[in-house]
Formats: structure tokens, C-alpha cells, sequence
């Protein structure tokens, strides 16, 4: 019978890191395939929700300034923001599950871009584009009011994505 051979040292190497995350999965509860196949979905692609309303613009959130709400995670720029976000979370969030509202008045579920934006009405909107944006600027109280007479019935559209 062949002597084994000892392990390549980037497979040793592998096989320790593997052996690390079961350990530490399993230290906090978790298994590690669990946490590896369901992950959280980020909101807002990590964009600051609070921060649209308080600067009038796109924020990144930073990854340890963190809340789970709704089954999403939202970032923050700021641990104030995340502490307004977390008194009132509905403040803040997109109107139309973050669909864009100019799609949405046509009819049609489009994503909207995090980047392009609009606060009215103490509300956030989504866009799918600059070009969206001004669609919606020529017609606002028309677009906002086919979105919302919309919604009802492509909201189950936008679950399903």
C-alpha cells in the first residue's frame, strides 16, 4: 500500500479556512450553508434611505451602520440616520416597492436606480434613469397619480422579480 502524501499547502490551506467557518457558523447558530444560500437583500443598493431627505442626495451607507427591516438590509451613513430609520421606517422608504413611478404610470414595472431620484410630498421616488427623471418632471402630479392607480394590480409583478 503507497505511503499518503501530505496535503499541497493551498489545499491545506482551503480545507483550514473551510474548517474555520463551520466552527465559527456553528459558534453563533448558524449553520454556514444557511447563511451562504439565503443571504440578505440589500435595499437601495446600499444607499442611505434617510439621507435622500436630510442632503438631497444619494448616500452610500456604510457596511457596520446596518439595520434588517422587512427582510431587506438597509445601510446608513450614519448612526443617526439608522436610529430616524429605525423610529419611523416608513418615512423613508421608496414609494411603489422602489419600482420606478414614470414605468409604473405607463403601466409597466421597471426598477428604479437609487442614483436617480425625486423627494416630493415628504416621499421618495424612484427612477429608471435620467431620462425618466425628466419625464416625470414634465408631468408630476399626472405620473404620480397613474403610478399609484397602477400599483394595485403590477404590485404582485414586483413581488414575484
Amino acid at each position: 500500500m503507497p505511503a499518503a502524501r501530505p496535503l499541497a499547502a493551498p489545499a491545506f490551506a482551503v480545507l483550514q479556512i473551510a474548517m474555520l467557518v463551520l466552527a465559527l457558523s456553528a459558534w453563533m447558530g448558524t449553520p454556514a450553508r444557511a447563511q451562504m444560500a439565503a443571504p440578505d437583500r440589500m435595499a437601495l443598493g446600499g444607499y442611505d434611505p434617510v439621507a435622500y431627505f436630510t442632503e438631497g442626495r444619494a448616500v452610500p451607507g456604510e457596511r457596520g451602520i446596518a439595520v434588517k427591516w422587512r427582510g431587506r438590509m438597509w445601510r446608513f451613513s450614519s448612526a443617526a440616520n439608522r436610529s430616524l430609520f429605525e423610529a419611523n421606517p416608513h418615512a423613508f422608504v421608496p414609494q411603489f416597492g422602489g419600482a420606478c413611478v414614470v414605468a409604473l404610470s405607463e403601466g409597466r414595472i421597471e426598477a428604479g436606480v437609487p442614483t436617480e431620484f425625486l423627494v416630493h410630498g415628504g416621499r421618495l421616488y424612484l427612477l429608471g434613469s435620467a431620462k425618466r427623471k425628466l419625464e416625470l418632471a414634465e408631468a408630476l402630479s399626472t405620473r404620480l397619480d397613474r403610478a399609484a392607480a397602477h400599483w394595485p394590480e403590477l404590485r404582485g409583478e414586483l413581488a414575484s422579480r
